[in-house]
């Protein structure tokens, strides 16, 4: 029975890395029926070791610090639904229950890669074209071109996604923890490309995080590189100005604060602010930005009201100070973690550990503008990630803790 459950749990990881790159159904389909099976496992076999479980303790502690907002939300019923919409964070369960080795994971990150080469080459099609064939519209247009949504109905979701998955790759390629050639030139070649189709996403926030990643993966090399890197990035980025001046106006508007968007984002972050000062400690519980957005409101032009676009104050007005505790627990136990797989580690783990910090590095900072931790095509992969890099320094232990007892 235990063979047979591992098995299917390695067919789920190879559907997780198939659906992700293009399918919300297909990949929450498949993560669902992971935590099933993870769930089974441990039930059927409690020895089983959940290598994410450092992880899981600050997610849980999220839950809780969620659960007790919502007691005091005034409106308990309601926020609870809201939260129960926010089920993605518990697949590091899975990824933790999950029987990793280096031939599967890496065939794994190849499925992954080539799905995801693949619809980057579409949105880089989309951005010169202007028709999003996968789902039959046309697309919005920004100078002589067009925003990119690659799969995705929203260009943020798709630059987030993507830069995700790019940027992973990019710290993996760094570490040089792989040994074919064949495969570190098709993934340079993802990478170029990948970055390509987010850059054409026009997402603002995420070129800023491509920036920050891209620094911090060199980081790794020392001083010199990181000049370099810097070097590299302002010729790309020149190269882009000079070539697409969509892209030039876009950077500008960095700079406006008559801009539509950034008005939209400083009328947001002030009517989260009047939330967060009314209930700092618990918050107003899950939902609560949409749910009290007219009460709070701080006035003026606002026609977007999903969320205050930025991680950090969607987490304050829904959960408090507690809930930040909780999310900063989160990250700081798999940047501890991931960190101690690239310093004490080698090989693949080593290589996938460095992927890790160099995209969770970079969607961190762009959340402070966006909020990803809520977006589902973006959470699900971000939690892959993170689990990796836990995963990576359970191995490293293990390999140390085997290396002692010979």
């Amino acid at each position: 029975m235990k063979k047979i459950i591992k098995s299917a749990l390695d067919v789920i990881a190879y559907a997780f890395f198939f659906f992700a790159p293009w399918t919300i159904a297909g990949t929450q389909g498949a993560l669902v029926i992971g935590i099933a099976l993870a769930t089974l496992m441990l039930m059927l076999y409690p020895s089983t070791a959940i290598k994410t479980a450092r992880l899981l303790l600050f997610i849980v502690l999220y839950y809780v610090a969620y659960f007790i907002a919502n007691m005091f939300s005034g409106n308990f019923y309601s926020s609870m639904s809201s939260l129960l919409n926010e089920w993605l964070p518990l697949t590091v369960i899975f990824w933790g229950v999950l029987d990793w080795d280096e031939k599967k994971i890496k065939r794994g990150i190849d499925i992954f890669v080539s799905v995801a080469a693949i619809f980057s080459v579409c949105a880089i099609v989309q951005h010169f074209w202007g028709w999003n064939f996968l789902r039959g519209k046309p697309l919005e247009p920004i100078e002589h071109f067009y925003i990119a949504l690659g799969p995705y109905n929203e260009h943020l979701t798709f630059g987030g996604a993507y830069f995700l998955i790019s940027f992973f790759i990019l710290g993996y390629l760094l570490s040089k923890a792989e040994k074919n050639v064949l495969r570190k030139k098709l993934y340079w070649a993802f990478f170029v490309i990948s970055s390509m189709a987010v850059v054409f996403s026009y997402s603002r926030s995420i070129w800023i995080a491509m920036v920050f990643s891209a620094i911090v993966a060199a980081s790794f090399a020392g001083r010199r590189a990181v000049m370099w890197t810097v070097g590299i990035i302002a010729a790309a980025f020149g190269s882009f100005l000079a070539f697409f001046p969509s892209v030039l106006w876009r950077v500008s508007t960095l700079f406006n604060p008559s801009f539509g968007s950034n008005v939209n984002r400083i009328v947001l972050w002030k009517t989260a602010l009047n939330m967060i000062k009314h209930s700092p400690i618990v918050g107003l519980g899950s939902g609560a930005f949409v749910r009290r957005f007219d009460e709070f409101f701080a006035g003026g032009y606002c026609p977007i009201r999903g969320h205050p676009h930025s991680d950090i104050l969607n987490i304050l007005v829904e959960a408090g100070i507690i809930g930040l505790i909780a999310y900063t627990g989160i990250f700081v136990v798999f940047f501890r973690a991931s960190y101690r797989a690239v310093k004490d580690g080698s090989g693949v783990w080593k290589g996938y550990a460095m992927g890790a910090i160099v995209a969770t590095a970079g969607i961190i900072l762009a959340g402070l503008f966006e909020c990803n931790f809520v977006n589902d095509e973006i959470e699900e992969i971000l939690f892959f990630i993170l689990s990796v890099g836990v995963v990576a320094s359970w191995k490293v232990e293990s390999q140390s803790r085997k290396i002692g007892e010979v």
